[in-house]
């Protein structure tokens, strides 16, 4: 099962069944483990080439099923870069990581088919699950007050902060 990301991402780019497939099958399951599969778009070319007898040279078909991969690749590799550039600014400056809203909503689902179905006002909010998540990574784990616990109904409100980013340039976050 690939993750729900990689799965929207293929299907956007109208990527045939058959490959979805075949990346399932070799564990490429993710967006990041897609972008990372080659460096480049013709490493890409010479995989499609190999595994798939997909060389560009089979008429208009056969060059825009290639093409659909690629720009689907393209797109996962500059997603990935872009979640880890994110990922580091936000640990420089002691903010935990950002919670993907398919990971977000995976945990409830876990949670939901192992004991049972959450009210709204049961599910925790997503900005509380950021900090937890990062004071698990952190091995920094304190017990806490209920009363410090919000659920997704009670949710901070996300206000735009002013910062400075490495580069100098103001960034709103």
């Amino acid at each position: 099962m690939a993750s729900s990301d990689l799965a929207f991402l293929l299907e956007a780019n109208a990527v045939d069944e058959e490959f979805k497939k075949a990346l399932v099958d070799a564990g490429i399951t993710t967006v990041a483990q897609f972008g990372s599969l080659v460096e480049t778009s013709a490493e890409l070319r010479d995989l499609l080439k190999i595994e798939f007898k997909l060389d560009g040279s089979g008429g208009l078909a056969a060059k825009a099923r290639i093409a659909k991969i690629v720009v689907a690749w393209d797109t996962a590799k500059k997603r990935t870069e872009k979640k880890a550039e994110v990922d580091v600014e936000n640990s420089v400056r002691n903010l935990p990581k950002l919670l993907a809203n398919s990971d977000f909503v995976g945990m409830r689902n876990a949670y939901e088919s192992k004991y049972q179905a959450l009210e709204e006002d049961e599910v925790p909010a997503r900005q509380y699950m950021e900090r937890r998540l990062d004071a698990v990574e952190k091995d920094d784990l304190k017990a806490e007050p209920l009363s410090e616990v919000f659920n997704i109904r009670q949710d901070e409100n996300e206000t735009l902060k002013p910062i400075w980013d490495n580069t100098g340039n103001l960034k709103a976050v």
